[in-house]
């Protein structure tokens, strides 16, 4: 928050500047709408800044490369059933690679305008080895 008090004449001007993170988009909208309903014209609410957190960057991360891995089961055990094979557990598994994008990244797309709530995508590619075991027969 930063204040600045001057005098013109015979009166004080007090203008204070209040930057607030949220991490809840409608609350935002909300708080907006109240700050501009209670207070009128003498408030101006700036643009939001969109940024994501190195912690939500960080799971986001975890989440992408989890759903890779299970992606990739789920192909081996088709491909397994289709070989009359049983999948076993995973021998190897690992990360090839991981890349992230915002969609701020399209804005020449939508003419140079900024996205109303800005994403981040992240895609995670794995490597994984299963262990295959013959079907037992009954």
């Amino acid at each position: 928050m930063r204040k600045h008090i001057h005098r013109e004449q015979d009166q004080y001007h007090m203008e204070a500047e209040v930057v607030v993170k949220f991490s809840d988009f409608v609350k935002m909208e909300s708080v907006c709408a109240v700050l501009l309903l209670k207070l009128d014209k003498s408030v101006c609410v700036g643009m939001p800044k969109f940024y994501h957190s190195t912690e939500g960057i960080s799971q986001l991360r975890i989440d992408a490369c989890v759903a890779a891995v299970e992606n990739a089961r789920l192909k081996a055990c088709e491909m397994s059933s289709r070989l009359g094979q049983v999948l076993g557990l995973p021998l190897v598994v690992r990360e090839e690679d991981a890349s992230e994008w915002t969609d701020e990244e399209g804005a020449e797309e939508r003419g140079g305008r900024p996205p109303h709530r800005p994403t981040l995508t992240v895609s995670s590619r794995v490597f994984v080895s299963f262990n295959l075991r013959p079907r037992k027969k009954l």
